[in-house]
């Protein structure tokens, strides 16, 4: 009787364990409830989430007094891939545990575009904005005021009220004031830009009704393998008004240079702030832009071709860098000079007052980024912005501001670790392509004195809405090879 039991049982447990094991893996694989979590510690090797590269901005794998594992930030920026599981999630939520000390400001981002290399950034630790003791209201939306003063009671009463912008920071936030130019008036002439830039750009400009004209030339010099597009867009704070797109070069092996015009032409019926973006491969150069509009700044990045070249900034602090040894040079800003030594080396230019400043370009052939604006002419010159927020509290006062908008949230604290995170939309072309590129950003953090950013692990959540049960099937039958 006891053996025939035993025999039954254990008849059972056989057949009943692998079913467990299996309905486990099912429903761990399609997530059915709508969730799927990867936890990753640096020390530990995940089939999810690969090792913090490159690995000579990175140290090795070092260890605290408690045992926990850290790899500490060398040079910026940095970079995690992950490989996306099964489904077909929509957000994901990036969390990233670390400490830091004496780093002004941590900044991490999802790519959003491979073609660009752009990233969509969020805040992850700010300094100065921990140890401001001014007051602050918060929104739903996660925006944050401080004030200097206690005079707005809601962040709408903020938008509504008599806020100046000159008196205003913003960091990771979008200002949504109106704005205008009583007595603006169009150019009576187009003009043409002698500027050529290579990669994507962003215009900011500024419109009244009327008729709006653009015309660019651009070449693609097949220098590196792939196909190539130039997409040219107009926007304002409404969203998107037109675009205009060459499909220059669908051959990904073509290796031969071609050329093109592309123009946007439409009429204008809301007058501010306009951004004409350029979104193309840094194989294509744009030239001989021909407008009739009276401002042309390049936001914040300039990717110059060879040639020398006049430009005008109200940037305070400014990076040069060469790729190509005959762009080796020396590049004067106002009355100071800054020497171009080695290629593929950030130079930084700082100064105190943001201050229209002339800079000149001997050879051309550089990359600038700029916390400011860029334009070829005193004229052409326009930045709507408000301040960027500085690194120093006594730069706040120097500069004039009382309010700062940001959607910064300080850190959680986790046993010894700060706790930061962000949601981001999960890009179409990373459900194409099955994986994500994460970056972590301790901007100078080789110039800054004695800083320290430790990263101890990287934590994913991906989420979609809940599976029906029709839904839950039709997983099933995807991830079954025999079908349902």
């Amino acid at each position: 009787m006891n053996k025939t039991y035993l025999t039954r049982t254990l008849t059972a447990l056989i057949v009943l364990v692998p079913v467990v094991v299996f309905v486990h893996l099912i429903i761990y694989t399609v997530a059915p409830a709508g969730e799927r979590v990867v936890t990753h510690v640096v020390n530990e090797r995940s089939p999810f989430i690969d090792a913090v590269l490159p690995a000579e901005r990175v140290s090795d794998v070092m260890y605290t007094e408690g045992g926990e594992a850290y790899v500490e930030i060398k040079e910026n920026p940095v970079y995690v891939s992950a490989h996306m599981p099964y489904g077909r999630f929509e957000n994901i939520e990036v969390e990233i545990e670390f400490t830091s000390k004496n780093q002004p400001i941590l900044e991490f981002g999802l790519l959003a575009d491979p073609i660009t290399q752009n990233y969509e950034m969020r805040p992850l630790n700010n300094e100065l904005l921990n140890g401001l003791d001014w007051d602050t209201v918060g929104s739903d939306s996660g925006e944050v005021l401080y004030q200097k003063g206690n005079i707005f009671e809601t962040i709408d009463d903020f938008r509504t009220g008599d806020s100046s912008r000159e008196t205003l920071a913003t960091y990771h936030a979008n200002l949504n004031l109106p704005y205008s130019e009583p007595g603006y008036r169009a150019p009576l002439n187009e003009f043409q830009s002698s500027l050529e830039v290579s990669g994507s750009h962003k215009i900011v400009t500024y419109l009244s009704e009327g008729e709006f004209d653009l015309q660019l030339d651009y070449v693609d010099y097949n220098e590196v393998f792939g196909a190539d597009d130039l997409v040219v867009t107009l926007r304002n704070a409404a969203g998107e008004i037109m675009n205009a797109t060459s499909r220059i070069d669908g051959d990904v092996k073509d290796t031969q240079e071609r050329s093109g015009t592309l123009e946007l032409a439409t009429d204008i019926f809301n007058e501010g702030i306009y951004t004409i973006e350029i979104v193309t491969t840094s194989d294509v150069a744009v030239s001989n832009i021909t407008t009739n509009l009276r401002y042309l700044a390049f936001a914040r990045i300039l990717n110059l071709e060879k040639g020398e070249v006049e430009l005008y900034t109200d940037a305070n602090e400014i990076v040069f860098r060469v790729s190509d040894s005959e762009a080796v040079q020396d590049i004067s800003i106002g009355n100071e000079e800054i020497q171009i030594e080695k290629t593929h080396t950030n130079y930084l230019f700082e100064r105190t007052d943001r201050d229209l400043v002339r800079i000149v370009i001997p050879e051309g052939g550089v990359e600038i980024i700029a916390n400011g604006n860029l334009a070829e002419t005193r004229e052409e010159f326009f930045n709507p912005d408000p301040l960027p927020l500085p690194q120093a509290a006594s730069e706040l006062e120097a500069q004039g501001i009382e309010n700062i908008l940001t959607t910064y949230q300080t850190p959680k604290i986790k046993e010894d670790w700060s706790v930061g995170s962000a949601v981001f939309k999960i890009p179409d072309w990373t459900l194409q392509e099955g994986g994500l590129k994460v970056t972590i950003s301790a901007p100078r953090i080789e110039n800054q004195d004695n800083a320290i950013v430790r990263i101890h692990a990287i934590n994913l959540r991906y989420t979609k809405p809940p599976l029906t049960i029709s839904n839950f099937l039709a997983e099933l039958k995807g991830l079954l090879p025999f079908g349902l």
